[in-house]
């Protein structure tokens, strides 16, 4: 399933290509959408039109990839591929105003693996796939939690930012593998 969504938020657009490669069928892009929405605005990334890739996969496919790009052999929760290197607060620049569009990159989520761990640490399904996917967002941006102490504590302390302003609190330092 390939669906794309468009949809306006405070001064901003998210264009959302969304793929499920799964069975599971209990969250869609408008729930995606709604949590990208809230992540841009409180991310201060809110101008301009943003195009973000989710894909759902299964353990065996994320396993795959997280073995061929990252070198693990184990599936995970989430991966990002961001399309440019660069920080957040070069997103507002020069890139916004020539195009009034950034195409942040792909997210892969891997919903099963997710919500194991979300049973595990007592968190709901929709607070484990709103993690992956403002985690994804994240890396996208430009932050990275493995470079340093200190971009992990900058990463979490925005996510819990998003986190909560979905209402879904502190799960961001929980659910990291």
């Amino acid at each position: 399933m390939h669906e794309r969504e468009s949809s306006p938020g405070a001064n901003s657009m998210i264009d959302l290509v969304f793929r499920n490669r799964t069975r599971e069928r209990a969250f869609g892009p408008l729930f995606f959408k709604r949590v990208l929405s809230v992540a841009v605005l409180r991310s201060g990334l809110g101008r301009g039109r943003i195009e973000i890739s989710i894909t759902l996969l299964g353990p065996t496919q994320m396993r795959t990839m997280n073995k061929r790009y990252r070198g693990v052999d184990a599936p995970t929760d989430v991966l990002s591929f961001p399309l440019n290197a660069y920080r957040m607060s070069g997103l507002a620049g020069s890139e916004t105003k020539r195009y009034n569009e950034i195409a942040l990159g792909d997210i892969f989520i891997c919903p099963s693996f997710a919500l194991k761990n979300a049973r595990r640490d007592g968190f709901s399904p929709r607070e484990a796939l709103a993690w992956c996917t403002v985690h994804g967002f994240l890396h996208l941006a430009g932050y990275d939690h493995e470079r340093s102490s200190r971009a992990r504590r900058s990463m979490d302390v925005l996510e819990e930012k998003i986190l909560s302003a979905l209402t879904y609190g502190s799960t961001s330092h929980h659910l990291r593998d």
